[in-house]
């Protein structure tokens, strides 16, 4: 069974993001999960790929223009924050995004239940789709719209190292070789993988993260073992 989404929902969502479709099909494939297609593989991937693009070009373009006494490092720290998935994920609620998603029955179970991957996924499709279907600026309105909160002045200069940046200048201020990090093993669907990943650092033992990416997982890993040191 292929669940759809009626042509009323379709124009609320339009109004929502304040962008109207000329091809309404293309929205529709973004909003389309494949827990509710009947074949595998569709332009949702290719859309969310798109999206993941234009996305990091419209933050470092905001980054790059808005605070030039930031240095490279600075500037890919703060852009990392703004594009990981959980920010994705939390800035969909902006504009319910659960409420126009067309999924399966094995992920609909309410909508508290949507996963974050699955959000946050959506989000970059909409973003690829408003750039194919408009252009570069619709695209950017609409992302500077989504993630405003996240870009005013006092919210960009909160942001810290991530915890891997952390781990590394932890073991350079030690002289320990750089961490390295191994996945284990990668469970559940392909449209929600879970990744478990492991740090070895010399002189201590694994610490194991989890995630629904390699880099989430790693980034996990290289906190637990933040937090475990600092408990010693």
């Amino acid at each position: 069974m292929t669940y759809d989404i009626d042509k009323k929902k379709l124009e609320d969502f339009q109004k929502l993001i304040n962008y109207n479709f000329n091809n309404t099909n293309t929205l529709k494939e973004s909003l389309t999960h494949s827990s509710a297609r009947k074949k595998k593989g569709s332009d949702l991937e290719r859309l969310e790929f798109l999206g993941d693009r234009v996305l990091g070009l419209v933050i470092s373009e905001f980054l790059f223009l808005n605070y030039p006494k930031l240095e490279e490092g600075e500037l890919s720290e703060k852009f990392s924050f703004l594009v990981q998935k959980k920010i994705c994920a939390e800035v969909s609620h902006k504009i319910s995004i659960e409420r126009f998603l067309i999924l399966g029955k094995s992920e609909r179970k309410s909508n508290d239940d949507i996963k974050d991957s699955i959000l946050a996924d959506t989000i970059e499709a909409i973003i690829g789709a408003i750039f194919i279907d408009g252009n570069y600026r619709e695209a950017k309105n609409f992302t500077l719209f989504l993630w405003g909160d996240f870009l005013n002045e006092r919210e960009i200069n909160e942001i810290t190292p991530s915890p891997k940046n952390l781990l590394q200048e932890f073991l350079q201020s030690k002289k320990i070789n750089a961490p390295k990090y191994k996945v284990l093993k990668v469970q559940g669907k392909d449209h929600n993988p879970q990744f478990t990943v492991a740090v070895k650092v010399d002189g201590y033992k694994d610490i194991l993260g989890y995630g629904s990416s390699k880099k989430e997982a790693e980034t996990c890993a290289a906190n637990n073992f933040l937090e475990k040191i600092n408990h010693e």
